[in-house]
């Protein structure tokens, strides 16, 4: 896992490396510079800096790439006067180098192989306007014109914490981001702007926080499962009970069912509609099942399959009826093993969000944008502007792990905290794929992964297993049943977690 930094975080992160660690400033400066100047190779660079520390970033780069033989341009927009101190010794030594005053206030409409983008750093959280709009703009007419953009940090523009665009942004080919990623060029559509990111180590590292930041993700090290044991037996790994289908529905239950064995469990058991018992057997045979005809038998027959597991997954194709309502009340009345909320379950909940706030189980849910719209009463672009904020208030008010699936999942835990996801594709969004996801999750828990481990390492999982059936079939068609399949590529490698 590595951290994600939020904008307020990176910023005390910064001032904590020059006084407490005695990394001046300047110096920071200079190794961003460096960074950003390995990315040139040849050909006339144009800066375009702002008047903070990212334009100061720009013109010690554009410095650097003088002294190197290469010929550059400077364009800063605002006024000097406001520059950071920082950035203004970086303007005199431009000055002293090139022998007089040598900034333009526009950018010009020559051609240039590559433009450096530092006109607004990570504290951006306005819409840009006026002169800085029409520098966006014209960078962008180069960079469609065939000119290489590098941002700093994150592409002006960009909300560093949402990846939200704030009227206009910087269109990069590279970011190079300054010890850290940002939250902006993970999330969409921050992520379609940034580019190549790449990271440059300037001297802010982990003891540069107070506090551990509160976002993080994913690296390929963490697409494991769980260790085996030589002396187990399936009972050693868990048993899954996946409650899903309805009269009508089968294939979601089957989808949840297999991923679950797949993940590894010892069992799954599928409590679900009698007429689904032929198409699960033939499907799944390694299944075990438990069907229901009238709703007077359910009662009995739930209340003995939830005291045989040890993880519950409900709601995938379990339908929003009467009887669906009444089985889901009495998982979360009863079970005291870890639940993964998922689908029709969540529709149910939508009714009285409030059901979730006095369980007695470890609960996970994992609603797409439009489940979550109806959980809380957003709209769906309104959860899209700040999917972080969204899944970590409804996580931290009911006490649950979120995990907010779109484009870029975000998993949320109730004491604050929040996992991005970096894996997955377009290809999976197909019908199926979150009924895979739940059955992953709930395989992971009942094999004794901490139910918020389980939930952000699940969606990852699921994203890298995506990742490779894309590979295999396509995006256009792959199927859910193909992640499934893909699972497998992990235990090949052997990659185990000790």
């Amino acid at each position: 896992m590595r951290y994600i930094p939020m904008s307020n975080e990176m910023k005390k992160a910064d001032e904590r490396t020059s006084s407490k660690m005695h990394v001046r400033s300047i110096v920071l400066m200079e190794r961003a510079a460096l960074a950003v100047a390995e990315q040139v190779k040849e050909g006339r660079v144009l800066v375009v800096a702002g008047t903070g520390n990212n334009g100061g970033d720009a013109f010690a780069a554009g410095r650097i790439l003088i002294e190197r033989g290469i010929e550059v341009d400077f364009c800063l927009i605002g006024e000097r006067k406001k520059c950071s101190p920082t950035e203004e010794e970086q303007i005199l030594s431009v000055e002293a180098i090139t022998g007089g005053d040598v900034i333009l206030e526009r950018v010009p409409e020559n051609d240039y192989d590559y433009v450096i983008d530092g006109i607004f750093g990570v504290s951006l959280n306005r819409d840009v306007t006026g002169k800085y709009a029409e520098a966006i703009a014209s960078i962008n007419e180069k960079h469609r014109n065939g000119t290489k953009v590098i941002s700093i940090d994150i592409p002006s523009g960009i909300n560093a914490d949402t990846g939200r665009v704030c009227g206009v942004a910087v269109m990069a080919d590279i970011t190079v981001a300054c010890a850290y990623e940002k939250p902006g060029t993970l999330l969409f559509p921050g992520t379609e702007y940034a580019g190549e990111v790449v990271i440059a180590h300037i001297g802010i590292t982990d003891r540069s926080f107070e506090a551990s930041p509160g976002i993080m993700a994913p690296e390929p090290e963490d697409a494991v499962l769980p260790a085996r044991k030589k002396n187990s037996n399936k009972g050693t790994y868990g048993k899954v009970l996946v409650i899903a289908g309805s009269e009508e529905i089968c294939g979601a239950a089957l989808l949840s069912a297999k991923a679950a064995l797949c993940c590894g469990c010892g069992m799954v058991k599928v409590f679900t509609h009698v007429n689904n018992r032929t198409a699960i057997q033939v499907g799944l045979p390694e299944a075990l099942i438990t069907t229901y005809s009238f709703e007077t038998e359910v009662e009995s027959k739930l209340r003995d399959a939830i005291k045989w597991c040890s993880s519950i997954v409900i709601g995938p194709g379990l339908g929003t009826g009467r009887l669906s309502s009444k089985i889901l009340t009495l998982v979360l009345d009863e079970a005291n093993v870890p639940v993964v909320l998922d689908a029709d379950a969540l529709n149910l909940i939508a009714e009285d969000s409030k059901v979730l706030d006095d369980l007695t189980a470890d609960v996970v849910i994992t609603p797409h944008v439009g489940e979550m719209s109806r959980l809380t009463g957003m709209s769906i672009s309104k959860i899209k502007e700040d999917p972080i904020k969204t899944a970590r208030d409804f996580a931290m008010e009911h006490g649950v792990v979120t995990v907010l699936k779109d484009a870029r999942t975000v998993t949320a835990f109730p004491a604050g905290k929040a996992v991005i996801n970096t894996s997955g594709n377009d290809g999976m969004a197909t019908a199926g794929s979150g009924d895979v996801l739940a059955g992953m999750i709930g395989s992971l828990t009942a094999q004794g992964v901490k139910i918020g481990e389980a939930a952000w390492r699940g969606v990852y999982l699921h994203g890298r297993a995506g990742d490779i059936a894309k590979k295999k079939f396509g995006a256009h068609t792959m199927l859910s049943g193909d992640i499934i399949s893909s699972i497998l590529a992990f235990s090949q490698e052997e990659n185990y977690r000790k």
